[in-house]
């Protein structure tokens, strides 16, 4: 009865959540043009603003990168198999991510491969910083019913929050000074975990 009336649903996003996206875009795209940027200078998510080239340049370079085999062997970010682990045992886990159509095949893969039987589905949500078609992650989650959202974008983070759902925002360069009453900021997957596991435990004693 107890893991029923604590269950919630939690979204989770992927890229710079559940795997490292940008230092690996950071160190490919040194190598490839010789330059020298750091992980602290992505204060945006929006790379042309970060590498000050135009949208269009940098879009191309993004999707060199994409057709990369970095790419395809992103490291998972640390403690993040584990603290899902346990979550799932509580809670009901699925993804919403932002990636492309075309890059479906290879995410699926990816949650299956590096995340086996943690999350019953994955969601394709509107790209924010491209304007595709698609319905936005908020939207996503309220149709999902969700509780929570595991995120890293402070654009996203505020929508859904806007939306009356609960963001755990992991502390990234490009996510200072986002501020709501529903975000909650973390600075690793630890605390994500200490946050769940907390709220369980005073729950229970309230029970």
């Amino acid at each position: 009865i107890l893991m029923i009336y604590f269950m919630a649903k939690i979204m989770c996003d992927v890229d710079d959540v559940l795997v490292h996206f940008v230092p690996v875009l950071n160190n490919w795209y040194n190598k490839e043009y010789r330059t020298s940027c750091t992980w602290e200078e992505y204060k945006s998510y929006v790379f042309s603003n970060v590498w000050k080239i135009s949208k269009k340049e940098a879009n191309n370079i993004v999707n060199r990168f994409i057709e990369s085999r970095n790419f395809l062997e992103l490291p998972i970010i640390k403690d993040s198999f584990e603290c899902l682990s346990y979550l799932k045992d509580h809670h009901e886990l699925e993804v919403v991510t932002s990636r492309t159509e075309d890059l479906k095949d290879v995410t699926t893969l990816l949650i299956k491969r590096e995340f086996p039987l943690i999350f019953n589905e994955i969601n394709f949500s509107k790209n924010y910083y491209i304007n595709n078609n698609g319905k936005s992650k908020s939207e996503i989650c309220k149709e999902r019913g969700a509780d929570f959202l595991i995120e890293d974008s402070k654009d996203y983070a505020l929508q859904c929050a806007d939306a009356g759902i609960k963001v755990l925002l992991l502390k990234r360069p490009w996510n200072n000074q986002c501020l709501h009453p529903l975000i909650i900021p973390c600075r690793s997957w630890k605390q994500v975990f200490t946050y769940f596991y907390l709220n369980e435990q005073r729950e229970k004693q309230n029970f």
